[in-house]
């Protein structure tokens, strides 16, 4: 068992404890009473708020949902001839990437097929006459791997096929970062960590994400800018002004 942090608002300590790895235990306790209590996740980042910002009886806070797809997202479930997926996948492609040519998953799966062979006979990327727009690939031949992949799906579901498909169709254009590094050229800082480094690291990685985006976003023969957003505590300093 380790003690990782302690935060000190007397007469009340918060302690946070690391018994073995996965789980974390926060404790609350009174020095002037000499008692202990249980903090719930919630309750120890609270009082690390009033170490900063003072106390606060708002009842509202900010809530952040980190899940990566909605409830809604089509779920394998490896029935046969390709029925793992439904009219939801249909929704969402035609949102991004068919027209109204294509309504359901048989006028996708004939569509595909033609598009597939189409594709292997003529070095072209515009197939809007067969009810598909731009996002399958900058090239015609990204554009048949692709095809190709949905169709192995319809025909037989397949988790390493589906995780393959969807990490080249265009799904990701925003991104919020949220970091709580901090304490970095503010006022009142004595004796608080000087997280500079780790902010640094932040920018870097946010330069990097961008580019690996735009990489992808343009192999998918997409032209859009990703948006990327950063949200952490004051992060300006005279060694930072070219970011």
């Amino acid at each position: 068992m380790a003690m990782k942090e302690a935060i000190v608002l007397p007469p009340f300590v918060a302690i946070a404890i690391h018994p073995r790895p996965g789980l974390w235990e926060y404790v609350h306790i009174n020095v002037f009473e000499l008692s202990v209590d249980l903090l719930s996740v919630a309750e120890y980042l609270q009082f690390k708020e009033e170490l900063v910002d003072g106390q606060c009886n708002d009842n509202y806070f900010l809530e952040l949902d980190f899940e990566p797809f909605s409830a809604t997202f089509d779920q394998l479930n490896h029935q046969p001839l390709g029925m793992g997926f439904n009219s939801s996948t249909v929704t969402y492609l035609q949102a991004m990437m068919l027209n109204d040519w294509i309504q359901n998953i048989s006028k996708l799966q004939s569509a595909l097929a033609r598009a597939e062979e189409y594709l292997s006979k003529l070095p072209l990327t515009k197939l809007q006459g067969m009810g598909f727009e731009r996002g399958w690939g900058d090239i015609a031949q990204r554009m048949s791997e692709t095809i190709h992949l949905l169709l192995e799906i319809l025909q037989a579901s397949d988790p390493s096929t589906l995780e393959t498909f969807l990490g080249r169709i265009p799904m990701l254009f925003n991104v919020v970062i949220v970091s709580p590094h901090g304490y970095f050229s503010q006022a009142n800082i004595l004796g608080l960590p000087d997280t500079g480094g780790q902010i640094v690291y932040i920018l870097d990685q946010v330069c990097a994400l961008e580019d690996e985006m735009l990489l992808r976003i343009q192999k998918q023969g997409l032209d859009v800018i990703p948006k990327i957003l950063i949200g952490s505590v004051l992060i300006y300093s005279r060694n930072l002004k070219h970011y």
